[in-house]
């Protein structure tokens, strides 16, 4: 599921969403987990779908060019449930803008974090908020291949 481009989806309950990454460091939902509660996000691959008419899409699944795994950024949250009042575990994938491989199939992506700066994003190594929003902005096309 995608969120709109200013909003949280509000389904939040029990599944992960997508977060627009331009919210991540200043939205009221995720501040402070954009401040202490980031994590990665494993998956061997994505899909994008591609509209071909008002009610056909084309899916196109992309993967490392390699095989490898990665990793989407992702932020998590603990909340308690107005309904029920049990705590809820629940995560976010950050999106942002398509890299140059992505961009004819859809308008944004997953985030995908280069192993070398899963330490700085998990919060191991020390980063300002500069440095981690710098991470959302970076794309590695030629790392992918579309299947």
């Amino acid at each position: 599921m995608y969120c709109d481009d200013k909003y949280i989806c509000r389904s939040v309950l029990y599944r992960s969403v997508l977060y627009r990454y331009v919210l991540a460091n200043g939205d009221a939902p995720f501040r402070d987990a954009f401040k202490s509660r980031r994590c990665l996000v494993p998956a061997d691959g994505l899909y994008e779908w591609k509209p071909l008419g008002a009610k056909t899409k084309q899916p196109y699944r992309f993967i490392m060019r390699d095989g490898s795994p990665m990793a989407f950024a992702g932020m998590w949250e603990r909340w308690r449930d107005p309904a029920n009042g049990e705590t809820v575990k629940s995560f976010t994938i950050i999106t942002g803008e398509p890299n140059a491989l992505c961009a004819p199939i859809h308008n944004r992506m997953p985030v995908i974090l280069d192993p070398a700066d899963f330490p700085a994003w998990r919060g191991e190594t020390p980063a300002a908020p500069e440095q981690l929003q710098a991470l959302l902005d970076r794309s590695r096309p030629s790392a992918w291949r579309r299947t």
